[in-house]
């Protein structure tokens, strides 16, 4: 059975430039390819969670915010994982992270150390561009 995780990005726009909120993992756990950099919050669906229901805890989790507007943009499927991206607009708000270090950047400079995928996913889901679903075919 495949492990599944939601992974989320909440966008702002202030002073005419927008900006991501996002967390720097643990360099203690989490998947390895993510570990110490910065990527959007999220983490592994429960047992019987939705995707969006884990993507509403997650985010409450590890930012200290609730938000239940998540737009479902992008269904990413490997050999054994199945990643449900989502984005979300809103007002920016302080975090009150528990575990991590959670801050905005914006989407035009995004931190070096960041995970792979905020390189290209962040722009992406900044534009209004629909994406259902990619399997990726190892």
């Amino acid at each position: 059975m495949k492990q599944e995780y939601c992974l989320g990005f909440y966008f702002y726009k202030t002073n005419n430039t927008h900006r991501v909120y996002l967390i720097r993992k643990s360099k203690n756990k989490g998947p390895e390819v993510i570990r110490g950099l910065w990527n959007g919050l999220g983490g592994k669906l429960e047992e019987g969670e939705t995707a969006v229901g884990a993507m509403i805890r997650e985010f409450e989790e590890e930012s200290g915010h609730r938000v239940i507007d998540w737009d479902y943009r992008i269904k990413m499927e490997g050999r054994d994982y199945i990643l449900h991206i989502f984005s979300t607009v809103g007002p920016p708000f302080v975090p009150k992270p528990v575990f991590e270090e959670v801050g905005s950047r914006l989407v035009g400079m995004l931190p070096s150390n960041s995970a792979p995928h905020v390189n290209w996913l962040v722009p992406f889901l900044n534009s209004p561009i629909q994406f259902v679903a990619l399997t990726a075919n190892d």
